[in-house]
């Protein structure tokens, strides 16, 4: 869905060993949630030695 601007915006963040994730989500009409964009990500290589600290503000960029 389309941000409706007024209502507030709300981040979720998810890090594990080889992934991470982020979900840009608003408050609807009804109260639920609606995802307005997500992104997720499989670390390789070098990525996977990110400390967890590394890995929580990659996911917020």
């Amino acid at each position: 869905m389309p941000p409706v601007s007024g209502k507030p915006l709300i981040l979720y963040l998810s890090i594990n060993a080889s992934s991470m994730g982020s979900l840009l989500a608003q408050e609807g009409d009804k109260g639920v949630e609606k995802a307005i964009y997500y992104l997720s990500k499989k670390m390789v290589g070098c990525e996977e030695c990110y400390t967890a600290l590394e890995k929580m503000c990659w996911a917020l960029v």
